[in-house]
């Protein structure tokens, strides 16, 4: 829906450094009750309170109320009382759990705690997420159908009229909210990272030498990594202050710095995250630690040592990795051995995707010290290029200055690409640093968070795949037991699906109804195309000595480009394990149309392609008895469609095509905790039901039959949907 096909808008153009970051956009005035969805203008979310810490209740049923025109969030007990509050401006972070698809966490200024809250599907977290992310302050929002046309950026004012319940209930609101959303996906982050070593070298003191290295409030992140760092800066906040010094306190941020909470005394490495300001509020999941360092026979401790950082800015994730590899006597096959043992022992994010493809950008930077490094015979581009380490991770054009550097210093990237972008603009060293060093700056595309729960309301889909073969040329996944596949995407309902592998000669297949159902809690193509499905292998190595699955092959497939309804598309990704790649994983992808009645297919969670039909049963009192409505009486028929005067038996319904479709039960009517019989009551057909004991006024009642049949093959499925659609549109 356009947004200047709202009723009864208005346009007006702004100041407004509180709700927008940007100093003059224009104001659409809406009425609440021409936005779509409208009810989670004033939403309440039954959700589990979690306390992981806790021996004892650690899990408590919380009701939390999302208000916009009252700009607030509220805790509620289970009776409807309110325990606390908070007001909008106090949300400075919402952090989705990356393993469980049902959390996440809220962050509150002034608050004890975060809040770390379990929802009763993906899709309610979902929408929670959304308009928490909306209500925070400077928020910009994704959603390119409530912007007005020719602009890039719209604050909508919506003023309180009417919304409408789940229930179809009209209910009167007042207030005003107001919330900014844009018509671009990507918000670009001008952003620095550099790294030097102190191995006998203090800190600049020097202005002019330090800014030769980090331009002073040029940009909007830097993430500044320091190797063979001196145990008189472990366990406090130097590096903080003489940062924060040169670049200004009053502009930037310290989120991080790994050397206040180190434990090791000598030959540490540090990572130190500061951003403008302004981007406070733009990033979350920041972790940042040191690895265990590389320790066995063959090699000494302390050659091989590492610290590393993830933080997410807007929905982009972001993984650093800098690596302190002595020049110690080793083979390159064993000196890449060892980095990559040492890069994968990172827990941050998704520990059940390997390193190499659990980021959107993904930064490896150091001192390696493979030998030759610049040159025709580079023996750290030998092995990448032969895969032993870093697969897919890619250097930009050197400068004059790092190419002569006598203590090289070098960074690698990756992203995903299609749904992802990082422009280099430059790589270089400083010269009047003393200290070996490199630096990068870039342009990093972070894309928005979408709100759909407000924008186009589309036709549900969900994402087949098919045919899935996880192969090996060079046989490089082992043999493994009990291989099992994992499929992992925030925005898929019950993420992560699991389902076994099945071995076929030198690789695992799967094809068929064995394969889980992608289903989207956003339908919108638009954010589905930028989105990524990350898959994992996971299986018992042969020699392993514990008896648990691990992580053998991982990889990610951008959607850019894949998705066109109704037609399958073929698809190859590659896999990596420990940062190398190991195999491809091929398949098909088929985008469907999608409807789901989960209230109707209990006990059928696991079919797939099921269509639920349905019809209701009426009834009106008469005297003390409920007797079946007669259309020429009650102007009700006895079953009709959920409108009563359509007429609909059960007899009624029947298979599209008896050679493609089968019935999988018989009719059942609803059944609810408080009624087996499933009634809901009213005081008229054209009236609200509702599932309670009826009232005094409560003078008809009905209660919803159901069947459900199912298509051969989700071709047949998506067929009959669309054509029920069309059908649809027509009536």
């Amino acid at each position: 829906m356009d947004a200047d096909k709202f009723a009864n808008a208005s346009t007006q153009s702004t100041g407004n450094g509180l709700l927008s970051p940007f100093s003059t956009v224009t104001t659409l005035v809406i009425p609440s009750h021409a936005l779509p969805n409208n009810r989670y203008l004033n939403e309440v979310f039954k959700v589990i309170k979690r306390n992981d810490a806790a021996i004892l209740g650690n899990r408590k049923d919380r009701i939390w109320l999302v208000d916009f025109f009252k700009r607030r969030f509220a805790n509620l007990d289970m009776a409807g009382y309110m325990s606390f509050q908070y007001p909008a401006s106090n949300l400075f972070r919402v952090e989705k759990d990356p393993l469980n698809s049902k959390r996440l966490t809220l962050h509150f200024f002034d608050a004890a705690h975060p809040y770390e809250l379990e929802f009763t599907s993906t899709g309610r977290r979902q929408r929670f997420y959304e308009i928490s992310m909306t209500l925070r302050r400077n928020s910009v929002m994704w959603c390119p159908s409530l912007c007005l046309p020719n602009e890039k950026n719209v604050i909508l004012h919506v003023q309180g009229t009417t919304i409408r319940r789940p229930n179809a209930k009209t209910v009167n609101v007042s207030g005003e909210s107001k919330f900014t959303v844009s018509r671009m996906p990507y918000e670009v982050l001008d952003m620095w990272y550099g790294c030097f070593s102190m191995k006998d070298r203090p800190l600049p003191r020097s202005a002019a030498v330090l800014g030769s290295f980090i331009p002073r409030g040029s940009h909007e992140m830097y993430v500044i990594g320091i190797m063979d760092v001196p145990a008189s800066f472990i366990g406090n906040d130097v590096f903080s202050k003489y940062f924060l010094e040169y670049l200004g306190s009053s502009l930037y941020y310290v989120l991080a710095n790994t050397a206040v909470f180190s434990k090791r005394r000598q030959n540490n490495n540090a990572l130190i995250i500061i951003v403008r300001n302004s981007f406070i509020l733009r990033t979350s999941h920041i972790e940042a630690m040191e690895t265990t360092p590389v320790f066995t026979d063959d090699i000494p401790k302390d050659a091989f040592t590492s610290v590393g950082c993830t933080l997410r800015v807007n929905e982009a994730t972001i993984g650093i990795i800098l690596v302190n590899a002595k020049p110690i006597d080793c083979s390159l096959s064993r000196r890449a051995a060892a980095l990559r043992s040492m890069m994968s022992t990172y827990p941050f994010g998704d520990n059940l995707v390997d390193i190499g493809a659990r980021f959107d950008y993904f930064i490896v930077s150091g001192a390696f010290n493979f030998g030759a490094d610049f040159r025709h015979d580079d023996m750290l581009l030998a092995q990448i290029k032969a895969r032993n380490l870093m697969s897919g991770l890619v250097e930009a054009t050197p400068s004059s200055a790092i190419l002569n550097a006598t203590e090289p210093i070098r960074i690698f990237f990756a992203f995903r690409p299609g749904v992802c972008n990082l422009d280099v603009k430059q790589y270089t060293t400083s010269r009047a640093l003393a200290a070996p060093n490199a630096f990068i700056s870039a342009d990093v595309f972070c894309q928005r968070a979408y709100l759909c729960v407000f924008g186009e309301q589309v036709p549900r889909v969900q994402l087949v795949l098919d045919k899935l073969v996880l192969a090996s040329p060079n046989l490089r996944i082992p043999s493994v037991e009990a291989p099992e596949l994992r499929i992992s995407a925030d925005w898929i309902e019950n993420s992560p699906l699991l389902t076994a592998l099945f071995k076929g000669g030198d690789a695992y297949k799967l094809s068929g109804p064995a394969v889980p159902v992608v289903a989207p809690t956003t339908s919108n193509t638009v954010f589905l195309r930028l989105q990524t499905i990350t898959f994992s292998m996971l299986g018992i190595p042969g020699s392993a000595k514990r008896r648990e699955k691990t992580v053998i092959a991982s990889g990610s497939l951008p959607l850019k480009n894949m998705l066109h309804l109704g037609e399958v598309v073929e698809f190859s990704t590659p896999l990596y394990y420990r940062t190398c790649y190991v195999g491809n994983l091929t398949g098909t992808l088929f985008l469907s149309a999608y409807e789901r009645d989960t209230a109707d297919l209990a006990g059928l969670e696991s079919e797939r392609d099921v269509i639920v039909v349905s019809c209701y049963e009426n009834q009106i009192l008469e005297g003390k008895n409920w007797v079946s409505t007669i259309f020429s009486q009650h102007h009700a028929y006895g079953f009709s469609t959920e409108d009563a005067t359509v007429e609909c038996s059960r007899e009624g319904h029947t298979l599209p095509d008896s050679t493609k479709w089968v019935w999988l039960n018989l009719w059942r009517h609803e059944v609810f905790p408080h009624d087996a019989e499933g009634w809901t009551y009213s005081e008229g057909f054209d009236q609200p039901f509702f599932s309670i004991k009826p009232s005094k006024t409560s003078i008809v009642r009905r209660r919803r039959w159901t069947r459900a049949m199912q298509a051969s093959d989700p071709v047949t499925y998506h067929n009959f949907l669309m054509l029920k659609r069309e059908r649809s549109s027509f009536s």
